[in-house]
């Protein structure tokens, strides 16, 4: 004699049993294979309640179906039904290379998946000679293959409440290996009384109200390898009073048409020890526990993600706040994290960890976290190091502002492409030798060499390829074999692959001419001395120049004396040119003001 508890319940009501199964057969697992007793589809296995000429058959695409009782039953092909209860025991276990789809609502017009207990234990009853007593067991249901669930009702069918329904006692385990894709019809796209353990992935869509409901004493564990993911409905998920979650992998909440990700009773709790990602408010958020080496995500590229916190202070200490900024617009370009309420929110040991898709202009300002209060700061908020964004890189900086009511990004200092440390321009016999060396290059194709005789109309004599993008010191050398009698400027134009450009400082070089005369010292503080071999003349002209062409000094030379002392103790340190400009010709010498 077969036991099957929960059928009493539907036996004792005709006028259910006729209304519910209207529409399509319902099936019960009879368990009578002698090969193969646990195996779904052998249709031995099987009893059709509604046609017994459908018995020894596997249950049809639109069938509901019972298993009930102390059985295991695998799945591990490919398998559609309309439904499916699990009462009583049952252990339903789809295997890694089994899939599971449901097609609508179940017995009672409610669940596509319903794992429940017996209320009672003295019922009984008897259906085309079968006789059923009630049992109270829990069951299970394990994934490790793949589980599509629709409740999208049936013909005359009322509008289902759930996709998965877990009953208190039962429990559903979802393995490393297992996906389960709730498309929802029906109100919620889960309803969690007992416990599931989620190490695969599960996906929720389109639920009428909520993506989760969290009965009270309901638990789902997410672990280290599970993904949750929940988009769409009003809420995406309700916690009712002493309900609990626990996540250790990953959770996406997004989509919600209120705005509300998470409604809570009191109490409930949340515990984030690894990657939470939300786009809108998180209700009574006093009882969401951010978890050391915690990782929170705003939006869902991007977005903004609220914890209503009311008058409790948040501790950050070890969470990462990972931070997208695609733009400027709040919410929409970048992301925001808000902790609204009078509580404070302590960043002492927190990690900013921001990501740059946008090059930020000089003045932009992004208000990232907001607070009533904060305290503490960062432990590595990125301040001062470069940031790079396609071929712009700059210098992020962090302030509070508002008495400490929003914790804000903003560019202090922007960097060139490349980072020049040394740039020289000497005689070299005929010639005139550039040479200038890169700290850093980002992006660099080429420098091109441009000359000029008068400072201000350059053209390119040459170019030397870039490195592309570097960290380590690079050295360069340009030969000018042609240049001009008296003073030439040169300046390096460098070039981005992108076709921006920066230009370096200009420097400057006197070349040819016999010089009838000396300057001292080289190495001078207060005057330098330039004397001629005999007088110069009144035709004579004495400039000084610095290293940019710059004119410093300029006068007649002597007409009776063969010296003239020139006072440089006003002027800059470095390097400069004297030039004696007489009859036509000209001379340099060069010496360095300390």
């Amino acid at each position: 004699m077969l036991q099957y508890a929960l059928l009493v319940l539907f036996f004792l009501n005709p006028m259910f049993l006729t209304d519910a199964w209207a529409n399509s057969d319902t099936y019960l697992w009879g368990g009578g294979s002698v090969l193969n007793p646990n195996d779904w589809e052998d249709g031995d296995n099987w009893i059709n309640l509604d046609n017994s000429n459908s018995t020894g058959q596997v249950p049809a695409a639109d069938a509901d179906v019972l298993i009930d009782g102390n059985v295991t039953v695998y799945i591990s092909s490919d398998v559609t039904t309309g439904s499916i209860q699990l009462s009583a025991g049952a252990d339903l276990i789809i295997t890694s290379t089994g899939k599971l789809t449901t097609q609508e609502g179940g017995l009672d017009g409610s669940h596509g998946i319903r794992l429940d207990l017996l209320v009672g234990s003295t019922a009984s009853g008897n259906y085309s000679g079968t006789t059923f007593s009630a049992v109270s067991a829990s069951s299970t249901l394990t994934v490790n293959g793949t589980l599509n669930i629709n409740v999208a009702p049936a013909t005359n069918q009322r509008a289902p409440k759930a996709g998965l329904f877990i009953n208190a006692s039962n429990s559903v385990t979802v393995g490393s290996s297992g996906t389960v894709n709730i498309i929802v019809a029906g109100t919620n796209g889960m309803e969690i009384t007992g416990n599931l353990t989620n190490n695969g992935n599960i996906s929720i869509t389109n639920p009428t109200k909520y993506g989760i409901q969290f009965e009270s004493y309901g638990e789902l564990t997410n672990g280290v390898s599970g993904t949750l993911m929940v988009s769409g409905g009003t809420k995406c998920m309700n916690f009712r009073s002493n309900s609990s979650m626990t996540n250790n992998g990953t959770v996406q909440l997004t989509g919600a048409s209120t705005d509300t990700i998470i409604t809570a009773g009191s109490p409930w709790d949340f515990y984030n020890n690894k990657i939470f990602q939300g786009d809108g408010v998180i209700d009574r958020a006093k009882f969401f526990v951010h978890g050391p080496m915690s990782t929170l995500i705003p939006g869902s590229s991007p977005g903004c993600l609220n914890f209503f916190n009311g008058s409790d202070a948040v501790s950050l200490s070890g969470v990462t706040l990972q931070i997208e900024i695609n733009g400027t617009t709040v919410c929409s370009d970048y992301d925001q994290i808000e902790f609204s309420g009078s509580g404070n929110v302590d960043l002492t040991g927190a990690t900013l960890n921001p990501i740059f898709t946008y090059a930020p202009l000089p003045g932009d300002m992004f208000s990232i976290i907001t607070a009533n209060s904060f305290s503490g700061s960062f432990a590595s908020p990125m301040a001062g190091q470069m940031v790079t964004v396609g071929n712009t890189s700059f210098i992020p900086s962090y302030s509070t502002s508002g008495s400490g009511t929003s914790f804000d990004f903003s560019v202090s200092d922007f960097l060139f492409p490349v980072e020049l440390t040394a740039f020289t321009a000497r005689p070299a016999g005929k010639a005139v030798q550039l040479q200038w060396a890169t700290a850093t290059e980002t992006n660099n194709d080429y420098f091109s060499v441009e000359h000029s005789t008068d400072g201000r109309s350059f053209r390119e004599i040459g170019r030397v390829a870039g490195a592309g993008t570097s960290q380590e010191e690079r050295r360069y050398a340009f030969a000018d074999h042609a240049p001009a009698a008296g003073l030439n400027y040169y300046r390096l134009r460098q070039h981005d692959f992108d076709g921006r450009y920066e230009y370096s400082d200009i420097r400057s070089v006197v070349f040819g001419g016999e010089s009838p005369w000396t300057i001292y010292p080289t190495l001078a503080h207060e005057s330098v001395t330039v004397e001629w071999v005999s007088a110069p003349g009144g035709d004579s002209i004495i400039e000084a120049f610095n290293l940019a062409g710059k004119k410093v000094y300029a006068r007649k030379a002597p007409g009776q004396s063969a010296s003239l002392q020139i006072p440089v103790q006003d002027w800059l340190p470095g390097q400069y040119w004297v030039l004696v400009r007489s009859n036509g010709g000209m001379a340099a010498r060069q010496f360095v003001k300390e």
